[in-house]
């Protein structure tokens, strides 16, 4: 049964840093508005952030939902539930996320697009199209439902390679969005980010390190998600070289042995010797 909604709100705490690569991607999409906009890349660089800025920026409430093969599509367009009343037992209809924000106007955020089920992603084609936008809701007996100026579609997803459980796009929704981006580089400014992480002493050094990883024959992303899981593992007193061993051993097993010898490399002294 779908639960009561719950609007998601950015947290205060939480103020993202922006590389200059992720400000003009920023300002980019928001002249896009209110047209889809497709994000697809590896998973960690920050896709969802930049959504989750982009609606701070334009005022628009925040809804996101993540797809998979088996989701249920009560989550997404609503279903009937049992409401007690004075009378007894009856039944209302209560939207779901999507209707939810193209009824109000706000942006919704589909993650994990290129795994969704064939259903969900059907449901999207009308809501997606740059004109005469529509939604059907058989389920309610409404066959349009009036859609928001302000309702704008943003969805992430991964590209269907070795790793991903992703599927190709379907080219009928491919062909829907305004744009797509693919993202292959940092949308946060990490060092600034390292400067709350004061266990991490030389930023520099770290910040070559990973660049140079990042570069290497080894091809291992190390994308900021990983990145922060490290510098929070060194808040922990755990040693910078362990906190590697933690954060990438097991997803580069093939690549370990040069990693060492990368961070080696770059955290290696005259007098001390580090190994991971």
């Amino acid at each position: 049964m779908l639960r009561p909604r719950k609007e998601v709100e950015i947290k205060k705490s939480f103020v993202p840093v922006f590389s200059e690569y992720g400000k003009s991607l920023i300002l980019e999409i928001k002249k896009l508005f209110p047209y889809p906009v497709l994000l697809l890349g590896d998973t960690g660089w920050g896709k969802s952030v930049i959504a989750r800025e982009i609606a701070k920026q334009l005022d628009l409430k925040f809804i996101p939902i993540n797809g998979h093969p088996t989701m249920d599509m009560s989550m997404l367009v609503g279903l009937w539930r049992p409401v007690q009343t004075p009378n007894g037992i009856t039944v209302e209809w209560q939207d779901g996320l999507l209707t939810t924000a193209i009824r109000e106007g706000n942006m919704f955020l589909f993650e994990e697009l290129t795994r969704a089920s064939g259903e969900a992603v059907s449901r999207l084609f009308g809501v997606l199209d740059s004109s005469d936008r529509f939604l059907s809701l058989p389920e309610a007996g409404q066959i349009n439902v009036p859609i928001h100026e302000n309702f704008w579609c943003l969805a992430t997803g991964n590209q269907a390679k070795s790793g991903y459980s992703a599927s190709k796009l379907d080219k009928a929704l491919e062909s829907r969005f305004e744009a797509i981006y693919t993202i292959e580089q940092p949308l946060a400014d990490e060092s600034a980010i390292l400067k709350n992480h004061p266990a991490i002493v030389d930023i520099d050094r770290f910040m070559h390190f990973v660049t140079d990883l990042r570069k290497s024959k080894d091809n291992v992303q190390f994308p900021t998600r990983e990145l922060v899981r490290v510098a929070r593992l060194t808040d922990k007193k755990i040693p910078l070289e362990r906190a590697l061993e933690m954060t990438l051993r097991s997803k580069y097993a093939n690549n370990w042995e040069g990693i060492k010898e990368l961070f080696n490399q770059h955290f290696m002294t005259s007098t001390t010797k580090v190994y991971i």
